[in-house]
């Protein structure tokens, strides 16, 4: 049946309520949301997009978006439905420039200041201007497999027929794409990338590498135990969070940027997804948001795990379910 779908604001340190808001009565899913910028809050229910002002919750517009896709990009937001791209203006709604492109399996980036589409079938990348969204080159690229957006370059992985391995490329802000030398024959498959940080998988091996543009090549990658990990990066303190969970067990990892594990413990069972937000790692479970109590910023030295893990569950527990 339908229910009435709510926004609520917490303060990020004491977990207290700073606004709510009553959104559409809307029936299954619930609705999606994501922070643009400082400032404004997106939010996607039903069939309709919201941008509300972060600060008090007030709404400053609203349109129809039906089943297409929603991207944040520098500047503005892109709407794309069965390739045709609109570009809107993040605080008043109004469009800023349209394009059409291919129908199928795009993927955004912010790219050199502008926006690249990436199309693995047939295997097209396209600049496109981000004031207007006009072509500024369209490239071919046979084979391609998938895009990253990694230390501020932009990567495409090729994977030949009867070949071995993945070829990896850089591409060039004139649409070259320059081989990365490191990665030619690399076997593994990126799981997730932010800042200088990657997460592969090799088959039943997971790495997180930090990778450094100016030489082209890892700083350091330190194998993981097998297990789908939830990552997180919080970019001002240079750290990344991993958590992953079963039915007995859950870990909670913290890499410094010179690939050091700066805490291991437990004490995030469940955990579906992980943030880091204002100085703290929040994770969140399917019926409630929990703050781990670790700042982003850790001590080198790694903390007991049995006395944190209590800690973190008492915690947890302190805080209601969603209702």
């Amino acid at each position: 049946g339908a229910f009435t779908s709510g926004l609520v604001a917490l303060d990020a340190a004491s977990g207290a309520v700073r606004w709510r808001t009553g959104l559409h009565q809307e029936s299954y899913p619930p609705p999606e949301i994501a922070l643009f910028g400082e400032s404004l809050v997106l939010v996607r229910i039903g069939e309709q997009l919201a941008a509300l002002r972060l600060a008090d919750g007030v709404q400053l517009w609203e349109k129809p978006v039906h089943e297409a896709r929603i991207v944040a990009v520098p500047g503005g937001i892109i709407i794309e439905q069965m390739g045709q791209f609109k570009l809107l203006d993040p605080y008043s709604g109004a469009e800023l420039g349209q394009q059409r492109l291919s129908a199928w399996e795009n993927e955004v980036f912010p790219f050199d200041g502008d926006i690249l589409v990436v199309n693995r079938f047939p295997g097209i990348i396209t600049r496109l201007k981000a004031e207007d969204l006009s072509v500024v080159w369209r490239k071919g690229v046979e084979d391609l497999r998938s895009a990253a957006s990694v230390a501020s370059e932009l990567w495409l992985s090729v994977q030949k027929p009867m070949e071995q391995g993945t070829r990896w490329y850089r591409v060039q802000p004139d649409g070259e794409l320059r081989p990365i030398a490191q990665l030619q024959g690399w076997g593994a498959s990126l799981v997730w990338a932010r800042g200088d940080y990657q997460l592969w998988k090799k088959k039943e091996e997971n790495l997180l590498c930090r990778w450094q543009p100016q030489s082209q090549s890892w700083v350091w990658c330190r194998e993981l135990p097998a297990a789908d990990w939830i990552v997180a990066y919080d970019p001002a303190a240079r750290q990344v969070a991993l958590a992953a969970s079963d039915e007995e067990n859950d870990t909670f990892l913290i890499f410094n940027s010179n690939g050091d594990v700066t805490f291991r413990g437990s004490g995030v069972p469940a955990a579906e997804a992980l943030y880091a937000f204002q100085g703290k790692w929040i994770w969140q479970q399917s019926h409630r948001v929990c703050l781990t109590g670790i700042p982003t910023a850790v001590a080198t030295a790694i903390p007991d795990p049995g006395v944190q893990a209590t800690r973190l569950l008492e915690q947890a527990a302190q805080i209601p379910p969603f209702s």
